[in-house]
Order: structure tokens, then sequence, then C-alpha cells
């Protein structure tokens, strides 16, 4: 579903288990969320009857940005882990943006990308 809905530079893995990731370039913290929510109400409407049984699935997910977490990929996916389980430990089913404990990496790195047009 979220490989369907992206878009054709989105870089879309499995990485493990019932885990996965959606690197989004060029893309900011806002259009992020908007993506994220897009594929949750995407595998949220997932027919299943085709399969011989009627059952729901739902996405618990964490995003995350370079204005948050920096550059190094390693801590991307970490602090976007942390948000995906803030997300099934919230309720489920939701899309959670991490907040770095402290404000100072994102203070550093503001201004330092921008959206491509």
């Amino acid at each position: 579903m979220c490989k369907t809905n992206g878009r054709k530079n989105d870089i879309f893995s499995r990485l493990g288990g019932e885990e996965f990731c959606i690197l989004l370039p060029s893309c900011d913290i806002d259009a992020a969320v908007l993506r994220a929510e897009a594929c949750r109400v995407a595998i949220e409407n997932t027919i299943t009857e085709e399969s011989g049984n009627n059952f729901s699935i739902t996405a618990s997910l964490g995003v995350t940005d370079v204005k948050r977490s920096g550059f190094d990929l390693e801590k991307l996916l970490a602090d976007a882990d942390f948000a995906t389980y803030d997300s099934k430990h919230s309720g489920r089913n939701r899309v959670t943006v991490y907040e770095p404990e402290t404000p100072e990496i994102s203070e550093s790195l503001e201004g330092s990308w921008r959206v491509a047009s």
C-alpha cells in the first residue's frame, strides 16, 4: 500500500518482521506526516476478504526529519523507530512525530536544507 501511494524517488524497504521504512527525499516534516497518514489510511482500508478471512490491518508509524535527528541514517532510523513505539503505546493505528528531548539539534540544523521544487 505504501509503495503504491509513494513517489518514484521515495525509498521503501523492509527492515525485518513487520517493520518497514520509507525514506522521503526532499520532503519536510509536514509533508512526511501527510504521506505517513496517507499510508496509514491505505493500510487501514485494505480489504482482506479475498484472502478467505475478514480481518483488519492497522499501522503505527513514526516520523522524523534531519532537523530533529541529524543527517546520520542510523540516528534517523532509531528516532523514527522510537516514535513508532510511541504510536504503538499510545493506542496504535496512528502517526507520531519524533520530538527530541533537547531542541539543540533542531536549532543547529535550521535552514540547512530545503524542499526541492
